[in-house]
């Protein structure tokens, strides 16, 4: 069962189309700092201070060496793909050809746009349900890759939605999955600031034990699993903010570039990840040949 419905993405994903090159978004401090960076200090620390620590874990560390036997001609299947960023990054950083699926209107308009801007194939991205059994059936062991974030927690039944993911991989593929950590300190403000939100979210599956749990199926030789990240205001939210907190969450997102570089120095690959402050859980696993 999903604890979201279609509207509910689709009303985000209309704002996020009608808002694209504007800056009537928290992001528009974020981007004039970075520019301010840059100038500053140069383009080296600036990649460092908006690469959020968490990204970096996941992509120079983890998958860097989870995804070693992965390359050219081989294709990676986003689920919930829009905005399709986070495809077209993987695509570029381990030469993946990249695939999408998303089932509400603006979001596949969205991560068809920004495909062909990017030089790839927006037929790659497909409008539909990713659990029906017309796609299913389509798209069963079609993919060398398959990767959701921020996907699975929006159901009650998240085993299932993690069987539908393997589906789709080819034997000796690989999932990757990751999900927000709505405990600890960001429960605390998401609680007092945006409390709708907690119920949209499966908060038992963002404790590690059953995090991992929805993985053993025997269907999967796990290659990584745990918190990832050190402390990230991007998962502090509000639900139509004063002007004052409005402001405020701003200055932390611009606060956040410092904390990346920080993160980046001192813990390099790892090492202070908490249950209480690591924004997000990852899993990386291989499906039995």
């Amino acid at each position: 069962m999903r604890l979201t419905d279609r509207e509910y993405w689709e009303k985000g994903y209309k704002d996020e189309f009608l808002n694209v090159g504007t800056d009537n978004n928290r992001n528009s401090l974020y981007r004039r700092a970075a520019d301010l960076t840059k100038k500053l200090v140069g383009e080296k620390v600036t990649r460092m201070a908006t690469t959020s620590y968490d990204e970096y874990l996941l992509f120079d560390i983890v998958l860097e060496r989870c995804l070693s036997d992965v390359g050219k001609g081989m294709n990676a299947m986003e689920i919930g793909c829009a905005p399709g960023t986070h495809i077209m990054k993987m695509a570029v950083v381990f030469g993946l050809t990249p695939h999408g699926v998303e089932y509400t209107p603006s979001g596949a308009k969205i991560c068809k746009a920004n495909f062909e801007r990017q030089g790839y194939d927006s037929e790659n991205v497909h409008f539909a349900d990713f659990l029906s059994l017309e796609f299913q059936s389509r798209h069963s062991e079609k993919y060398d890759v398959v990767v959701s974030r921020g996907f699975i927690e929006h159901f009650e039944n998240p085993e299932e939605i993690v069987n539908a993911h393997v589906s789709l991989l080819k034997p000796g593929g690989h999932l990757v999955i990751s999900i927000p950590n709505l405990r600890g300190i960001y429960w605390l403000w998401t609680y007092f600031f945006n409390k709708p939100q907690l119920p949209l979210h499966n908060l038992n599956i963002m404790l590690l034990k059953e995090f991992r749990k929805l993985f053993e199926s025997g269907k999967l030789q796990e290659q990584w699993s745990g918190y990832t990240g050190t402390f990230s205001f991007w998962l502090f939210t509000a639900e139509n903010p004063g002007l004052i907190l409005k402001f405020l969450m701003r200055i932390m997102i611009v606060a956040q570039m410092a904390l990346n570089v920080v993160f980046r120095l001192v813990f390099r690959e790892g090492g202070m990840e908490t249950a209480w402050f690591s924004p997000n859980l990852l899993y990386v696993g291989k499906k039995c040949t």
